[in-house]
């Protein structure tokens, strides 16, 4: 409809015109994803290594395509996250206020040397 192309959804926003909230919850629920697989990966890598030393190859050969699945969806989620961060205006606003406020400080200095 045309309707969903409105003027008020800000085209710099990569991330399938997702609201700031919705941006927000998915790139919480992402990085509890990702922890998650890194968990699992952590996991799997030792499984692999004793199935390998008892030479059960086929179990060791299971859990390797496992763990590059896994390994691929953290890198997935990783470049999702990437993008979506990328979109959160928000959380830059929320980290500035250090910088915004040196400037202010140097003007200060600046009028105290002028007397």
């Amino acid at each position: 409809s045309p309707a969903a192309a409105s003027p008020a959804a800000s085209p710099a926003n990569a991330a399938g015109a997702l609201s700031p909230a919705a941006v927000k919850e998915r790139v919480g629920h992402l990085k509890t994803l990702i922890e998650e697989l890194k968990v699992k990966i952590d996991g799997v890598e030792p499984e692999i290594e004793k199935a390998c030393e008892v030479e059960n190859f086929d179990l060791a050969e299971e859990l390797e395509t496992q763990r590059k699945d896994l390994a691929q969806q953290l890198t997935d989620f990783g470049k999702e996250l990437e993008v979506l961060q990328k979109d959160m205006p928000s959380e830059e606003a929320i980290e500035q206020p250090e910088a915004d406020a040196k400037p202010e400080e140097k003007e200060e200095a600046d009028a105290a040397d002028e007397t």
